[in-house]
Parts: structure tokens; C-alpha cells; sequence
């Protein structure tokens, strides 16, 4: 827990469980990044050069009431050959997949306004699970 949470690794894995920061910004060199968020941030960025990254959203709450009650204002996930998944992806994330495997925007609420979000691979895979308020996915 903490206003910013800066994770750098060079060749072993980066886990963090139950995240809760204002900014949270991961980074590894050739390990795997796991990262459970309990409180949206309002930066969110992961990165890594051969590793996979796993987000997993077990989301309690905002963590800053005065920003957009639905989404982290950014939001960046990008590796160079491992694989993303995002896990648990609240049900307010709307998805528009491209064939460049550059993915995805999400709308505010209340304005037309596309938000910064993104996920990226450039040779490994990308999954997102959705869970419904029924508990689908």
C-alpha cells in the first residue's frame, strides 16, 4: 500500500499481491510480472522485455474517490514475446480488438471521451477473462 509503488526486476519475476497505490508502474527485464490490484490506481503500467504478465483484478474499491469512479485514468500492458492475461476484468471494460494485437479502449461513463488503455504483445499471446455480475466469464 502506498501513493506510488515502482517495481523493477532484471532477470527474476515481479509479484505483487493485494496492490493498493495512487501509481503503480511494474517493469522486468527477462522475469514474469504477477500482479493482484486490490484498489484502482490511477496509473497503471506493466512492462516486460521477454517475461509474461499476469493482472489480476480482485478490485475493493478506488483508491482516489475523486477520480472517475469506473477506471484507472491509464492503464498500459505491453511485453515483447511473453504473454499477457488479464484476469477478473471489471465488466465496465469495453473491448476493440485489432489485428495488430494492440488492444484496447475503454469509455468514461459520462463522456465519449477514449481512454488511455492499452495491451500489447509482439509475438506472444493476449487473454483477457471478463467476469459478468453473475459471475460469468
Amino acid at each position: 500500500t502506498g501513493v506510488q509503488i515502482h517495481g523493477t526486476t532484471t532477470s527474476g519475476d515481479l509479484e505483487l499481491n493485494q496492490v493498493s497505490a495512487e501509481d503503480l508502474v511494474l517493469s522486468a527485464e527477462s522475469g514474469d510480472i504477477d500482479c493482484n490490484v486490490k484498489y484502482v490506481p490511477n496509473t497503471f503500467a506493466v512492462k516486460t522485455s521477454s517475461g509474461d504478465a499476469v493482472i489480476h483484478f480482485d478490485l475493493m474499491g478506488i483508491k482516489d474517490d475523486t477520480i472517475n469512479k469506473v477506471s484507472p485514468k491509464y492503464m498500459s500492458v505491453a511485453t515483447s514475446s511473453g504473454d499477457v492475461t488479464i484476469k477478473n476484468t471489471p465488466e465496465w471494460l469495453q473491448v476493440d480488438v485489432s489485428d495488430s494485437k494492440q488492444f484496447f479502449t475503454r469509455g468514461h461513463n459520462d463522456s465519449k471521451e477514449a481512454a488511455g488503455w492499452s495491451v500489447n504483445t509482439s509475438s506472444g499471446d493476449i487473454g483477457i477473462i471478463f467476469s459478468g455480475a453473475a459471475g460469468k466469464e
